[in-house]
């Protein structure tokens, strides 16, 4: 797992200037949230260069790659093959038809 942060909710009456003064004390990167939803991270320069600082991202990829393993056991050609398939037998849908008025 990458580099530890801080998590700081984000508050009308945060001090920003502390949460900068805090990081280059310590190093350790802030995660600022409103609401549990992450907006910003504080962190020093030369941690930002290296990505490290980035735990949605690192999320996200973690995330992915648990993913994949999931369908290494798919026959791909089939998969392929049934869709075609479910395609032709499938009903054809009519064309969509959209009102001449567009005021609402």
């Amino acid at each position: 797992m990458g580099k530890e942060y801080k998590k700081i909710e984000l508050k009308p009456d945060t001090d920003l200037a502390k949460v900068v003064d805090d990081v280059c004390k310590d190093g350790v990167p802030r995660l600022l949230e409103r609401d549990g939803v992450p907006v910003a991270m504080v962190s020093r320069p030369e941690e930002a260069a290296k990505g490290v600082t980035n735990p949605i991202g690192h999320f996200d990829r973690e995330k992915f790659l648990s993913f994949a393993g999931a369908w290494k056991d798919l026959d791909t050609d089939k998969m392929v093959e049934d869709i075609y398939r479910w395609r032709h037998e499938a009903p054809v849908n009519p064309p969509v038809e959209f009102d001449d008025d567009v005021s609402s």
